[in-house]
């Protein structure tokens, strides 16, 4: 059966809790700003408003990683928060089972002996 995301669960419900990125890097347009007459907003020059080529744009910004290298370090972090918390869940092996399965062990021979004779009479 499919299964259904609530919307704290989905997979995809990190991404709009991550900061949102500024997907357009502009030049500032008031810093463009040649007012041609002081007394008249009129003849403002509000810049160009396409995109700054890099090599004119002042600050360096680190090459971003693809989509699917950030989808792959968000899934990594996600599944090893989940196995640090299901180790916290689950106390150690040893100490818990340890007893319980030594007697499991023995009712399971006890069932076979028992078993075992109720088939021979069944037989004989």
């Amino acid at each position: 059966r499919a299964r259904i995301y609530s919307p704290v669960r989905s997979p995809s419900a990190r991404f709009e809790r991550l900061p949102p990125r500024s997907e357009d890097i502009y030049a500032d347009p008031a810093a463009y700003v040649m007012r041609r007459s002081i007394s008249s907003p009129k003849y403002d020059y509000l810049g160009d408003r396409r995109p700054v080529p890099a090599g004119l744009f002042p600050y360096n910004y680190p090459p971003s990683p693809t989509v699917h290298d950030k989808m792959d370090e968000l899934l990594d972090l996600q599944l090893q928060r989940n196995l640090e918390y299901l180790d916290q869940q689950v106390p150690p092996y040893p100490e818990v089972f340890r007893d319980s399965l030594h007697t499991y062990k023995l009712n399971e021979q006890d069932t076979d002996k028992l078993l075992g004779k109720l088939c021979e009479q069944k037989q004989g």
